[in-house]
C-alpha cells in the first residue's frame, strides 16, 4: 500500500506543477486538469483512509489508540518526540525493521 501512495504523490506532484503551468499561460483551459488534480487527491485520502483502518484492524484498538497518540504529537520540525529506544510508559521495547 506504501508504494501506491508514493506513487499518488507523484501524480498529484506533477500534475500540480501542470496546473500551475496552464494557469500562468494565457488562453490555457485547466479545468480538466483541475478536475484530473482533484480525483487524485481524493484517490489518495480515500486510500489513506483505507491504510489506517487496516492497521486499526491490525493492532487493536489499544495498540492503535497509542500508534496515534504517537503520531499526533509527533512534530517532524522537531524531530522524533522522544529518543530512547522505548515509548515513555511503556513496558516493551520498540520494534525495529
Amino acid at each position: 500500500m506504501g508504494s501506491k501512495l508514493r506513487s499518488l504523490k507523484a501524480n498529484i506532484s506533477s500534475l500540480r506543477l501542470e496546473v500551475l503551468f496552464q494557469s500562468i499561460e494565457p488562453g490555457q483551459a485547466a479545468e480538466k486538469l483541475r478536475q484530473d488534480l482533484d480525483d487524485l487527491q481524493a484517490r489518495k485520502s480515500k486510500m489513506s483512509w483505507e491504510y489506517f483502518q487496516s492497521l486499526r484492524l491490525i493492532f487493536g484498538p489499544s495498540r492503535f489508540q497509542m500508534v496515534q497518540e504517537f503520531v499526533d504529537s509527533w512534530e517532524p520540525e522537531k524531530g522524533m518526540p522522544y529518543s530512547s529506544t522505548e515509548p515513555p510508559n511503556s513496558g516493551s521495547p520498540r520494534v525495529s525493521r
